[in-house]
């Protein structure tokens, strides 16, 4: 169909694509200036490093999209995709998280807080019910853990200064 066209007709084209291209290339300028967008130029100069432009492990990611049975492959675009979400909506959370531990005279962050923010704020609510449960769970372990320690101290494995003993960190290693 390019070949088809006047040469009237694809200079109209050609004029729009440069000031496409110089209107893109103006915005990227504007988010590298900004630091909103960090990527840095491969090789060809035309490509970019998207891995340095998130923090979190793209192929953890990758592998927690795929338990879904639904998904069946993932492109490297989506992947990032997902992971710059996922980054964004983490420290909106950590930041309304570190905020009502202030809100108390805190600097240390409870599980409570996450449950506060997940109970108060609108667009954490679909969390509730799963940040409840874990919460519930880590109680109940760390209640566990708690007997243990009595137990532990009971029979002289502690470590002495109200710790775990040294053996406990190496687990199956500790018992061959």
């Amino acid at each position: 169909m390019w070949s088809a066209l006047e040469p009237s007709e694809k200079e109209i084209y050609e004029t729009q694509a440069a000031k496409e291209r110089e209107r893109v290339a103006k915005d990227t300028q504007r988010l590298k200036d900004a630091g909103i967008l960090p990527l840095k130029k491969v090789n060809s100069g035309q490509e970019h490093d998207i891995e340095g432009a998130v923090i979190f492990p793209v192929a953890r990611i990758r592998k927690i999209c795929k338990l879904d049975p639904d998904v069946k492959g993932m492109s490297k675009e989506s992947a990032m995709l997902i992971t710059k979400a996922t980054e964004l909506f983490c420290t909106k959370l950590g930041k309304e998280i570190v905020t009502i531990a202030q809100l108390q005279n805190r600097r240390k962050l409870m599980p409570e807080d996450t449950v506060n923010v997940c109970e108060m704020k609108e667009k954490f609510m679909f969390l509730k019910k799963d940040i409840v449960d874990l919460r519930n769970e880590q109680v109940e372990a760390n209640k566990k853990e708690n007997s243990k320690k009595t137990s532990s101290k009971d029979l002289g494995e502690s470590s002495g200064y109200g710790g775990k003993s040294m053996m406990s960190y190496f687990g199956k290693a500790a018992n061959n």
